[in-house]
């Protein structure tokens, strides 16, 4: 019970609160950008891999194909949680366009899934010296901040 004799709904609090974030850059130079990841567990990754798959049969044997579209769904909705920085120009240059001339270059881009959604699809950047997808980054990161979540928890959990 709470100090007011309610009663305490941990699920509907633990699904009304933020999950906690990683801010990393994409891209390099002028057309990079910071881009909010999640903290998920491996496990729910592991879980998007396989829900972004699916089975076909062709000429009577089965084949896993990658569902790209369900998997940018997934990493909007589980990992992706926005960006700061992300203007027209940035937008323009990831998805390899030219910007035309006076068209608000330096506006700022909002965070919403129309083009959270967009970016995942066709922006690419340079990360590391190699050019990488923005739905692979995603990934990428999510699980790099999955793993480093677990590594901790099994060295406090081991002394």
């Amino acid at each position: 019970m709470s100090d007011t004799g309610e009663t305490l709904d941990l699920a509907a609090l633990l699904d009304g609160a933020d999950r906690i974030c990683e801010r990393v850059p994409f891209g390099a130079g002028e057309a990079a950008f910071e881009v909010d990841i999640r903290r998920v567990d491996t496990r729910l990754l592991q879980e998007i891999g396989r829900r972004s798959t699916e089975t076909v049969t062709v000429r009577g044997k089965e084949q896993v194909k990658a569902n790209v579209e369900t998997f940018r769904k997934l990493l909007l909705e589980h990992c992706l949680a926005g960006w700061e920085g992300l203007t027209v120009g940035k937008v323009l240059a990831a998805c390899n366009r030219r910007a035309p001339a006076g068209n608000g270059v330096g506006q700022a881009v909002p965070f919403t899934p129309t083009n959270a959604l967009l970016l995942l699809e066709k922006a690419r950047g340079v990360v590391g010296g190699d050019t990488i997808g923005f739905d692979d980054f995603v990934f990428t990161q999510a699980t790099r901040i999955g793993q480093a979540q677990d590594a901790a928890e099994a060295a406090a959990k081991n002394g």
